[in-house]
């Protein structure tokens, strides 16, 4: 009788250290997981559209297009790239301000801005700051 009491010791010992376990390895895998969702939030991705032989820009309020001078250029280019944008999820927005177009080598890239930035498809949070500079001045290129 003795014998069959250690074994179901035993037996409970074993599973209640493999539940254990599974507990650690669970919480382990939570951990590596929000670990990774927040370093990539903190990632800061910055737009180099210098060196780009052609720009342009649609407002999504005209449709009108502006072909930039260099000089614009070079100050929009600045711009774009101090944007600092952090990769993050939005809900669709329904309207956007601008559509900056660059082109090199026959190839078109597109940076939208609409109170977020969409670059390659990803969508991206701003630095207000930044962001309302760069409407700003694209503005006054509307004008």
């Amino acid at each position: 009788m003795k014998r069959r009491e250690d074994r179901r010791y035993l037996i409970k010992k074993k599973i209640s250290g493999k539940a254990i376990a599974a507990i650690f390895a669970a919480l382990a895998v939570v951990g590596i997981a929000v670990y990774l969702i927040i370093s990539i939030s903190k990632q800061v991705v910055n737009i180099d559209i210098s060196g780009y032989n052609e720009v342009s820009i649609t407002s999504g309020g005209t449709g009108k297009t502006i072909t930039p001078s260099e000089e614009q250029r070079t100050q929009i280019s600045s711009l774009v790239k101090n944007m600092n944008l952090k990769a993050k999820k939005f809900s669709e927005s329904k309207g956007w301000a601008y559509r900056i177009t660059y082109y090199k080598d026959g190839v078109a890239n597109t940076i939208v801005l609409a109170g977020k930035v969409t670059w390659n498809g990803a969508d991206y949070k701003v630095d207000k700051e930044s962001y309302d500079k760069l409407k700003e001045y694209i503005d006054t290129l509307y004008k």
